[in-house]
């Protein structure tokens, strides 16, 4: 059989959890099979092995803690070992390994406090990092983020014009900016995703509740969205770092989804270094299906897998639903907060805490569209990863594809 291997990076460069996926022809594995990778570089030799049952996409992966390697360039070579002891499929690929700045060094010396290992051969878990140590978090998350926030803006670290939002975001989990998005870009996005729903991307059904994931592959407009200077800029600054964009979906109608926390499917660490950015595309009305927010939701608990010790999900959300989503009902239940429903302008942006509880309402009269597009943002330095799922994160460069 032939196989090749996925590795999760951009222009050869890659950081945080590398992951080295092995993919085969659609046809029967001749399982059990083993799959080795081996890194070399910098004076480092490192190999692990990993026995596959399956291909699919949450079991034929091994992932590596790059921080955990001088930054550098290395060499990395899998092979596959068959059941009667032959190898196939090996080959080798050069990667550049680069995890800078302050972050990426607070990252590192925790994983090796803690002992993490170099090879990930289970899965992505949140298991593996300290996240009681609450001084790797960023500044909003402290208890002191007003003093550091005023520091910040006295030495120029934050633009004055962002004091009062970021304060809010500090007290409220979430803030706005509006005005954030032009008129020409908003056009331009309206007229792309009416193309989009013209041909039924990726099979979307017009006038239903599904989201169209990254539009920004296919259409320059929400690529200019997703890699907007404004955003990152704020964000920036949020930050106190560099950040990178993780993603983006698309909506014609309101979503309907019920209360969640992101962190458990898009996950940092250090805790704190994920925020969504949602922007109306058009005037929201009422009973469209608005977005909804619980304010001060941020300082709830951040729940993840491992504080139930259920099974990755692979499918099936059953035991998700029993576990992870009845935790969240229950602190809503308990918490007594009333959501804030949220009917922005065209163009203004809501930046929202990666533990912020918050959903889409009913959608009240059906003939209302929603439109909006979300994208979340990580640090550069820390670790991506998708607890729910148990995969290495995909953050994604500042170029569109084909650009030079």
């Amino acid at each position: 059989m032939k196989y090749s291997i996925a590795i999760n990076q951009f222009d050869g460069v890659t950081n945080g959890i590398v992951g080295v996926a092995l993919n085969a022809p659609v046809e029967e594995l001749p399982a059990p099979i083993t799959f080795n990778v081996s890194i070399r570089g910098e004076g480092e030799e490192h190999s692990a092995s990993r026995e596959l049952d399956s291909l699919n996409k949450a079991t034929a992966w091994i992932g590596i803690h790059s921080h955990l390697l001088p930054n550098g360039n290395y060499e990395i070579e899998w092979s596959v070992t068959e059941q009667d002891g032959t190898n196939s499929g090996a080959c080798k690929q050069q990667v550049t390994i680069l995890n800078e700045g302050d972050l990426a060094d607070n990252v590192r010396g925790s994983l090796k406090a803690s002992g993490t290992s170099l090879f990930i051969l289970d899965h992505c878990d949140s298991k593996y990092y300290d996240y009681t140590d609450q001084h790797l978090e960023p500044w909003y998350n402290q208890p002191d983020a007003h003093e550091q926030l005023t520091a910040m803006i006295g030495d120029g670290r934050v633009e004055a014009q962002y004091e009062e939002a970021f304060r809010h975001f500090i007290d409220e989990g979430w803030t706005e900016f509006p005005n954030h998005v032009g008129e020409d870009l908003l056009k331009r996005l309206n007229a792309d995703l009416d193309d989009a729903i013209a041909n039924n991307y990726r099979g979307y059904e017009e006038g239903s509740s599904q989201r169209m994931p990254q539009l920004h592959l296919l259409y320059r407009s929400f690529w200019d969205l997703y890699s907007y200077p404004k955003t990152e800029s704020i964000i920036d600054q949020m930050m106190q770092t560099k950040s990178r964009t993780c993603q983006s979906l698309t909506f014609a109608f309101g979503s309907q989804q019920a209360g969640h926390q992101d962190t458990v499917h898009l996950t940092p660490f250090p805790g704190g270094y994920m925020c969504g950015a949602w922007v109306a595309l058009e005037d929201v009305r009422e009973g469209c299906g608005e977005l909804m927010v619980f304010p001060k939701s941020h300082r709830w608990p951040t729940v993840r897998m491992s504080d139930f010790g259920i099974d990755k999900v692979d499918g099936d959300w059953t035991e998700f639903g029993e576990t992870v989503v009845d935790k969240w009902k229950s602190m809503s239940q308990e918490s007594g907060i009333k959501p804030f429903i949220y009917r922005p302008k065209a163009g203004t942006m809501l930046l929202w805490h990666e533990s912020l509880f918050h959903g889409g309402s009913r959608r009240i009269d059906e003939s209302l569209s929603r439109r909006s597009c979300v994208t979340h943002h990580f640090a550069e330095g820390g670790i991506v990863y998708y607890d729910s799922f148990g995969l290495p994160g995909k953050i994604l460069h500042r170029r569109f594809p084909g650009d030079n």
